[in-house]
């Protein structure tokens, strides 16, 4: 209960696992209480559950083995398809006896506190509980799906980046333009003795500040609607009822924002070599000339 706070996710009855007169009660999943038909308060069809006992024979004495316990529905839980279709709650005790477990348990589950590493407490919990146990974080766990989203989150960053290489060709045509336009006085600075290496610097100089100008605004609306998504959930998940979360999660990564500035400020400065090579390069009498 403390560390999955799935009391707040019962959306039907209420979560207790006895009740007055002492009969076990169980909390079931939305799914499963679909698939069984279930309802609250319903004293005369309780739910049946059976476990086959690991120690007695089940061929030679089949009623030995077979153990069964009967639970009220008390309430129903909606957290995400993936639990709502498999899991009932029942009281641990009962858990116990009916599966043959006494103390024992098949997994247990650490909650840290907030400001604690999981990859760092990791090697601390496996050197206190043993070799004998195998100890997994929750990204561990659900390595496939973080691995999904690894891949969606380079994919996304690689249309950008195919995106903002069009928009780089925007770049070597103004600042073609400008060559055109400044060719007379390109030709005179140099007549007057200006190398043609601060002739490209400058080109370089225009194609940076475009860079700047264009990262810093797209960086700081970026930030603004990632900070609304993710205090206030601007965005919900469609049919969201059914999960814990309401809205899409975000999680704003300094690195991310460096690694798209750096992008943007590399492409600028890719687009902007060309126009400046060409304008270090035109011949002064040339340039004077138009």
């Amino acid at each position: 209960k403390e560390i999955s706070p799935i009391e707040s996710s019962v959306y039907n009855g209420e979560y207790r696992f006895e009740n007055e007169n002492g009969f076990p009660l169980c909390v079931m999943g939305s799914g499963v209480a679909s698939a069984l038909s279930a309802t609250l308060k319903d004293y005369i069809h309780p739910i049946e559950v059976y476990a086959i006992s690991g120690k007695a024979n089940l061929l030679s004495n089949p009623e030995e083995a077979l153990h069964q316990e009967n639970f009220l529905p008390a309430g129903f839980f909606q957290v995400q398809m993936e639990y709502d279709n498999k899991y009932v709650l029942v009281d641990y005790d009962l858990a116990e006896k009916l599966f043959e477990m006494e103390g024992e348990a098949s997994a247990i589950e650490i909650k840290l506190k907030e400001g604690y590493s999981p990859e760092k407490m990791k090697p601390l919990v496996s050197a206190k509980l043993g070799e004998s146990f195998a100890v997994f974080t929750a990204q561990e766990q659900h390595e496939t799906l973080y691995k999904v989203m690894q891949n969606e989150k380079l994919l996304s960053y690689l249309l950008v980046t195919l995106v903002l290489l069009l928009s780089a060709v925007n770049v070597i045509g103004s600042l073609s333009m400008i060559v055109l336009e400044k060719s007379k006085d390109i030709g005179v600075s140099r007549a007057f003795g200006t190398p043609s290496a601060v002739i490209a610097k400058v080109f370089l100089g225009v194609g940076l500040l475009m860079g700047l100008i264009s990262a810093g605004s797209g960086l700081v609306i970026g930030l603004g609607v990632g900070l609304l998504q993710e205090n206030y959930g601007l965005v919900k998940i469609s049919g969201g009822d059914s999960f814990i979360i309401q809205a899409y999660p975000l999680k704003l990564c300094p690195l991310d924002f460096i690694l798209v500035f750096l992008t943007v400020l590399g492409l600028c400065l890719v687009a902007a070599w060309y126009p400046a090579r060409k304008a270090a390069r035109l011949r002064i009498v040339d340039a004077i000339r138009k």
